[in-house]
């Protein structure tokens, strides 16, 4: 099988001073990838090169160039050359990572091979094409980074760090020279005395203290053991047996690798140890699998064993193993790479193509093998279906590829323009904030304020929405806002118009009583006719309700308010006229008095027009001046925009001022007059009624300018409702009582014995 490893990457930077060079072409180039094969086993690593053009490395000098019968692939290590795609991609098309450069790069195959590694490790500082060594002819690269693989990151410090090229590994680092070597090198991946520390506690907390150890081959693995092998000890955990996993090349003689799979096979199986630790390289998990695949020709049978894998080991496979099961992973625990969501990453999968391939000479032969299908040009038929080109990757089972960016890809994301900077870079949603003696390129990073985000990584300030969108929680991105008012189909509208329409027919229940018995005492006691404009402005105010509930519009908004003011105007001008009718009524007793005239209908008359003239003046003004109208309100609550009639005028609390006034003065006069000795006396009932309606209201102001949307609204019109039914109630149904119930106390002798 060929084995397909991300192993060398090169970063170079050219500045767009030669006009020959391109800088303005941003996209990726093409990927170069050789490899060899050997009797029945192919084995390939890669070694990729970012450069600013397209010219091929020269490979003339291969001699084992021409050996390109078909690629097996390892899924998953697919994804580390994607990962550096994507991360290319993204800076190219980004004008405030590089203003002015463009990146490119090249994937070379280093097979595993330190002579080959170091080979191309010697090809990399000069001129592309062209192997002169410390000689750069024509055009050439500026190399800016190497990223490579943990596995070949020794054989090519040993010779990138003569010409002190900067060096990058995804993977777990090698053992190096610090005075020589890692003074070049960074690792991106986490310090593995972490993960040794954690591999102890694990240990000891389940009690697992006889087990077996399986590490790689090489100086990390002899290192690994001279590190654990005393603190377990000393822990008390024993080891059964330590057994050495293969470094599979391309020139390892198959069967040797048989040979050293089949022993492993034996000494996992016949070991009595249940937990095994697997310390090993990227690709190990896929060698294990295929060294326990054994069981299908051994008479030794497979036991269950759980797995203690370490984090630089990924998940990966072949189109091999697509058909085999993963139950030897069940039970098994692994280390994790922390890494997290890419932004852009699944998208940019999802359009893979096989005809967009842009020179990636890898994607067919993983098309081929990831969905068992075959191109009609292909070298190799693995199926008998024809690939489509349409197949999506999200499709393909986890165990075979993954679309969410492994830790080992997302080292390579982070290893492809690391940063210097004085702290971390803002994420969306956040603005750079200074910091207080410290220079401008130190700085916080503030969440965006209400009604403000950020689309892009570290910008200066945040930007507000439009007026009809509000921020998402990660204040990221705009949301449309929720148009809302007060409707018929929403709970509280349903609440509302039913109390409303219950207030309306009590009010015509208690009309229909009182024209009933329009010629009794108690009915034609002060003022029938005023008592029936009363009752038939309750009843418009209870109706008046249905102009606040529903979607407002132009003619609603015009008249909704002014009617509303008129009504319930004409309601306390009855209630003061019923008032003074009471006083005039007792002062014209007195012997001499002139206020007789004034007892009738003259009174009532003067005091209901010129209250309900000057409402009828400041309301008209009011239409003429500023009319309410149909408006949005976005600033009150930020996820909905509230559709209202707009009715912030002066003259909107003129109208509430002149009702209050009016209000006022009613309760004041039957205040007064609430101990006069008339047998028709009502001024007590007016009083509490008026107590009632001026409460109300009192209440009304801040519950009002403390609510928001429809809220408000319905603050109103609750205040209506309540205001109306206490006139009511307060002043109605004392006398329906006695007019329904007790109709014997209905007469004008009774009365006058009866105070009520």
């Amino acid at each position: 099988m060929l084995v397909l490893e991300l192993l060398l990457i090169v970063l170079p930077e050219v500045t767009c001073k030669n006009p020959s060079l391109q800088c303005d072409f941003r996209k990726p180039l093409p990927i170069q990838h050789t490899y060899h094969q050997l009797g029945d086993i192919n084995i390939a690593g890669i070694i990729s090169v970012l450069s600013t053009y397209s010219d091929p490395v020269d490979f003339s000098q291969d001699p084992s160039q021409g050996f390109q019968d078909g690629l097996l692939i390892i899924f998953q290590n697919y994804q580390h050359i994607l990962a550096l795609v994507f991360t290319v991609k993204e800076i190219n098309e980004n004008p405030q990572i590089l203003p002015n450069i463009t990146l490119g790069f090249h994937i070379f195959n280093s097979n595993f091979s330190p002579s080959w590694t170091y080979f191309v490790s010697m090809l990399l500082p000069f001129t592309q094409g062209k192997f002169i060594p410390n000689y750069k002819c024509g055009i050439t690269n500026t190399l800016a980074a190497v990223i490579g693989a943990p596995d070949i990151s020794l054989h090519m410090a040993t010779v990138l760090c003569i010409y002190k090229v900067p060096q990058l590994t995804y993977g777990s680092a090698p053992v190096m020279d610090k005075e020589t070597q890692a003074v070049f090198f960074q690792q991106m991946f986490p310090n593995e005395s972490h993960q040794r520390k954690g591999l102890l506690q694990l240990l000891l907390y389940f009690r697992w203290i006889w087990i077996g150890i399986l590490i790689v081959k090489d100086e990390k693995g002899e290192k690994f053991l001279q590190e654990v092998l005393p603190t377990f000890s000393e822990h008390g955990i024993c080891v059964e047996f330590v057994a050495e996993f293969p470094n599979v090349a391309f020139y390892s003689d198959f069967t040797d690798t048989i040979s050293e799979g089949l022993h492993i096979y034996h000494v996992l199986m016949k070991s009595t140890a249940n937990v095994i630790i697997l310390y090993g390289e990227i690709q190990s998990l896929a060698g294990l699998r295929t060294f326990l695949q054994f069981s299908e020709v051994e008479d030794i049978p497979r036991k269950k064993k759980i797995w203690l894998i370490t984090a630089q080991i990924d998940y990966t496979s072949t189109s091999v193993h697509k058909s085999w099961d993963i139950h030897f992973l069940q039970g098994a625990l692994s280390f994790a790479v922390h890494t997290k969501e890419v932004q852009n990453f699944q998208e940019f999968l999802q359009i893979l193509s096989p005809k967009n391939n842009q020179n990636d000479h890898f994607r067919k032969d993983f098309w081929e093998q990831a969905f068992s299908c075959f191109f009609s040009n292909s070298k190799m038929e693995v199926s008998e279906k024809k690939c489509t080109g349409q197949e999506n990757l999200e499709t393909l089972p986890t165990s075979v590829f993954e679309t969410c960016m492994s830790g080992q890809s997302y080292n390579i994301y982070n290893a492809a323009l690391p940063l210097s900077l004085c702290n971390d870079p803002c994420e969306t949603g956040h603005s750079k904030a200074k910091k207080e003696g410290k220079l401008f390129c130190c700085y916080d990073c503030h969440l965006c304020p209400e009604g403000k985000i950020t689309k892009e990584k570290d910008v200066d300030d945040c930007s507000p929405c439009p007026e009809d969108q509000y921020p998402n929680p990660g204040k990221n991105m705009c949301i449309p806002k929720r148009i809302i008012f007060l409707s018929y189909e929403e709970p509280l509208g349903i609440s509302l118009t039913v109390l409303s329409l219950f207030f309306s027919l009590m009010t015509t229940w208690i009309i229909t009583v009182f024209m009933k018995h329009k010629h009794t005492p108690i009915v034609k006691a002060n003022n029938r006719n005023l008592t029936y404009t009363l009752l038939l402005s309750l009843l418009l105010s209870f109706l008046c309700v249905f102009l606040f509930v529903g979607r407002p519009n132009t003619i609603v908004c015009l008249f909704r308010q002014p009617a509303f003011g008129l009504i319930f105007s004409v309601a306390v001008s009855c209630v003061l006229a019923k008032t003074f009718v009471v006083v005039l009524a007792f002062m014209a007793t007195k012997p001499g008095s002139r206020l007789r005239k004034w007892v009738g209908g003259r009174i009532v008359s003067f005091i209901l027009l010129s209250c309900s003239l000057i409402q009828i003046c400041v309301c008209a003004v009011w239409l003429i001046m500023s009319p309410p109208y149909p408006d949005f309100d976005a600033h009150s609550i930020p996820e909905e925009l509230i559709l209202e009639c707009n009715e912030d005028s002066v003259m909107f609390y003129c109208v509430l001022g002149f009702m209050g006034f009016l209000a006022l003065l009613s309760f004041s006069a039957a205040f007064l007059a609430r101990n006069l000795p008339d047998s028709f006396n009502e001024a007590k009932f007016i009083t509490f009624s008026m107590l009632v309606f001026c409460s109300v209201w009192l209440c009304f102001i801040p519950t009002y300018l403390s609510t928001r949307g429809k809220y408000t609204l319905a603050v109103e019109i609750f205040s209506m409702i309540s205001s109306s039914a206490g006139l009511l109630v307060c002043i109605f149904f004392p006398k329906c009582f006695i007019i329904v119930m007790r109709p014997e106390l209905n007469d004008k002798h009774q009365l006058m014995k009866r105070k009520f």
